[in-house]
């Protein structure tokens, strides 16, 4: 999986999250919104592994400072 996959999908869940209103979890399971958080966790861990040292990083691609 690519570095801006991984942004998207956090994105997609962010999204998702707040459409289903999971600040306030009482509109849906709290199995759905566990696995929403548990695969925004581990998408995010991945994406702090894919940048080397682990430390939190800017999500937005646009936002790296990558050398040419």
């Amino acid at each position: 999986m690519e570095y801006e996959e991984i942004v998207a999908a956090i994105a997609h869940i962010d999204a998702a999250s707040s459409v289903m209103g999971l600040g306030c979890p009482f509109n849906v399971t709290m199995e759905t919104y566990s696995g929403l958080n548990e695969a925004r966790n581990e998408l995010n861990q991945t994406r702090l592994a894919m940048l080397g040292n682990g430390g939190d990083r800017p999500y937005s691609v646009a936002e790296l400072n990558i050398p040419e």
